[in-house]
């Protein structure tokens, strides 16, 4: 992931807020550069995570019956490399929910390895560490992901924090995409372009499509990651109750829908999970949103293409 060092330190009436007392009863202030060099560092240093996401097989959208044993740990294993900050952003989108359901156990080993790995970057240090990734198309949207390293402060702590803004794998959405929506057609306007971004990010068509046609573990892995999207929908009162795939066109041979192999089309299947998600979106803006937001403020708020990564130290 690309990393775009929008540092934005939080300036001197945080600073005094979190002003705390030492055991000697002396006034004591937090370094104001502390939080600001961790996010640096945090952006600089380059690691590699090895996980599994084995996780996804204890869920009953996966479908292991065809899929070789013998290569079966070498297939759930997984390697990521980038910025301690791009591997905490992709932490967070890896464990995204939609109205509280969470989407794929891919991203269950993911975080916990990533975290060990930030924090041995900050070992020895004489400052405690915290840090939150948070990645919503939105402000408080039912869909998000956090991914975090590290303990919460304590409430008594002299609090030092910045935030780093890291590119995430979801595409961008352009504020006038989303201000002509609204003008057209409403809140469901303003959600489609969000709900097709989010869809795109984490279904990525080319990607999805090899994994559909092909056989054993890889068809798999992509018949689970839809089936599971499929259950949050349904989960989700936004959206249709008993959500299947359609029937997929131009099929050779017997019935097929999009996720079949033989009928696999990712695109389809993308815009049909498109249409139940922009509901869902629409929904909860709806409810978010006071009645006289307008167009330029909705624009403003949409962030699909962004996590935010909140660094605290003390």
């Amino acid at each position: 992931m690309d990393v775009s060092l929008a540092l934005l330190l939080i300036s001197a009436s945080v600073v005094l807020i979190a002003t705390s007392l030492d055991g000697d009863g002396e006034a004591t202030t937090p370094d104001a550069v502390a939080a600001d060099q961790t996010a640096e560092t945090l952006a600089a240093t380059s690691m590699s995570v090895e996980y599994s996401i084995e996780p996804v097989t204890s869920q009953s959208e996966w479908d292991g019956e065809n899929v070789a044993t013998d290569f079966a740990d070498e297939s759930f294993r997984r390697v990521s490399q980038g910025s301690a900050a791009g591997l905490l952003a992709e932490a967070a989108v890896a464990n995204v929910e939609i109205d509280g359901t969470r989407l794929t156990k891919e991203g269950q080993n993911f975080e916990p390895a990533v975290e060990t790995k930030v924090l041995n970057t900050f070992l020895g240090a004489n400052q405690s560490v915290y840090v939150e990734a948070v990645w919503r198309p939105y402000p408080e949207s039912s869909i998000e992901g956090i991914a975090s390293a590290g303990d919460r402060p304590p409430r008594d702590a002299s609090v030092n924090t910045a935030v780093l803004r890291v590119t995430s794998d979801v595409p961008s959405v352009g504020s006038g995409t989303v201000e002509r929506g609204y003008r057209l057609n409403g809140f469901e306007g303003a959600a489609r372009p969000i709900a097709a971004a989010v869809v795109r990010g984490l279904y990525p068509p080319t990607e999805m499509q090899l994994l559909l046609e092909r056989q054993g573990f890889n068809r798999a892995l992509g018949k689970y990651r839809y089936l599971r999207m499929a259950t949050a929908i349904e989960a989700s009162e936004a959206a249709t109750d008993d959500f299947e795939y359609r029937d997929a066109a131009n099929v050779y041979f017997g019935d097929a829908t999009v996720i079949s192999r033989n009928g696999a089309d990712a695109r389809a299947a993308n815009a049909q999970l498109t249409d139940q998600l922009t509901r869902i979106v629409a929904a909860d803006m709806d409810e978010k949103y006071d009645d006289d937001v307008t167009a330029d403020e909705l624009g403003a708020d949409v962030a699909t293409g962004d996590v935010q990564i909140i660094v605290k130290t003390w």
